[in-house]
């Protein structure tokens, strides 16, 4: 049942909007590439990859989450549940975040989830993160003090425990130029992960370790005692960039081989991993496959592994596996095509009489609900179907202004309302 309203909604996206999920959600990427928007709906809605992204949420978008239970819920009910009035701008910042994760969608109905969730997050609405203590912090002698290690150490150590992951990527949150108290990060990294870190006991001492040890390795710096500022490795590891080698490549007995069809991507890789290179297509790493594997995707890449030897294959683009999927549904599409798929709360004959009216130009009355659940009658004169929206002049507000079509409730003749 929601899959099919998930493919509904992802038909009624364009290239933009469903590039901006498919960036956000690389767990859909795998190779071979979706082939359709069904399949795309499918490894969108998987459970494992669902609960691996609810793992990177932060405290807000898991009480929306909680709130909507197992859905439909209108927008303004959803603010209610959470303390907030309609329209509440925090809140739909929030809702941005779960919609471009494709963690939830609106539909006729209202906020759909994708699967209902269960663990409870406790306390208010939080939308606001905890501030921790920073001090001023030279970016020269962050980089001076950041020790050198070799890379393939450093993307084990990425690759290890999940905590790790978080500290280092809310280090990278932070401020430039500006170094954090160690003792007050621990909040923080709780609210920017709470299913990661609200399982670690005593997190203030986890948190101040992995600091230390990060610390030690160059992922960051600490300009002054008891305070940690982000280093040039800890923004590439964050960022999911490939990290420039610190040393020299050494030769190494091969634990496991990594090939590629692709000599430049392999290029890049041995630079960033420090493999051994036996041939264009082919790396020897001193590492077995496990942890290959696992240094390869820590540095950004997607690995599959067959009998200790790993092939490697570069990520679908989003860009252009968005445009690929969204064409068909979008070439030589008429007015009526497009209403159909974005405004699925109008009648058959209510699309048909809005198609008409932008065809022609003509008035046109509609009943219209904002993001704050606020519904409106208007008269518009339409002018354009621009993507999900249309443009058109609004005899209420007397000016120009764009309607999302999936907000457009009702429609009807203007001689029949007045």
């Amino acid at each position: 049942m929601k899959r099919g309203a998930l493919v509904g909604w992802l038909g009624r996206l364009d290239a933009t909007e469903l590039a901006e999920i498919l960036r956000r959600r690389p767990d859909a990427l795998s190779s071979p590439a979706p082939a359709d928007l069904e399949d795309l709906a499918a490894r969108l809605s998987d459970r494992a990859a669902v609960a691996g992204v609810l793992e990177t949420l932060p405290l807000p978008a898991l009480q929306v989450l909680k709130a909507l239970g197992d859905g439909p819920m209108p927008q303004d009910r959803l603010a209610a549940e959470l303390g907030r009035a309609p329209g509440d701008p925090e809140v739909d910042a929030v809702l941005q975040v779960l919609t471009q994760r494709a963690l939830v969608w609106s539909d006729r109905d209202g906020l759909m989830p994708i699967l209902p969730y269960a663990p409870d997050t406790g306390g208010s609405f939080e939308p606001v993160p905890p501030a921790p203590r920073l001090i001023p912090a030279d970016r020269l002698q962050i980089m001076r003090t950041a020790t050198e290690r070799p890379v393939l150490q450093l993307v084990n150590w990425w690759s290890g425990p999940p905590l790790r992951q978080v500290v280092v990527r809310v280090l990278h949150s932070l401020p430039p130029d500006t170094a954090v108290a160690g003792d007050s990060l621990a909040p923080l990294v709780h609210w920017t992960a709470p299913l990661t870190a609200g399982g670690v006991p005593d997190l203030s001492e986890k948190v101040g370790q992995v600091l230390v040890d990060a610390a030690e390795l160059g992922i960051c710096a600490e300009p002054q005692p008891g305070y940690f500022a982000i280093g040039p490795a800890g923004r590439a590891l964050a960022d999911g960039r490939p990290l420039v080698p610190a040393q020299r490549l050494q030769v190494r007995p091969a634990g496991s081989v990594v090939v590629s069809e692709d000599p430049d991507l392999l290029d890049e890789v041995a630079a960033a991993l420090e493999l051994e290179r036996f041939a264009p297509t082919v790396a020897g790493s001193s590492e077995p496959p496990a942890e290959t594997i696992a240094a390869l995707r820590a540095a950004g890449y997607a690995p599959e592994a067959e009998a200790g030897k790993v092939t490697l294959r570069r990520r679908a683009n989003p860009a252009e596996l968005a445009r690929h999927l969204a064409v068909p549904l979008q070439r030589d599409a008429s007015p009526l095509e497009q209403i159909r798929r974005r405004a699925p709360r109008l009648t058959p004959a209510q699309a048909e009489l809005l198609a008409e009216a932008v065809e022609r130009g003509t008035p046109v009355w509609i009943r219209y609900v904002d993001a704050g659940g606020r519904a409106s009658e208007r008269v518009i004169e339409p002018a354009a179907l621009a993507g999900s929206t249309i443009e058109a002049f609004c005899r209420l507000r007397r000016d120009d202004r764009a309607f999302a079509l999936e907000r457009i409730v009702a429609a009807a003749a203007v001689q029949d309302r007045a």
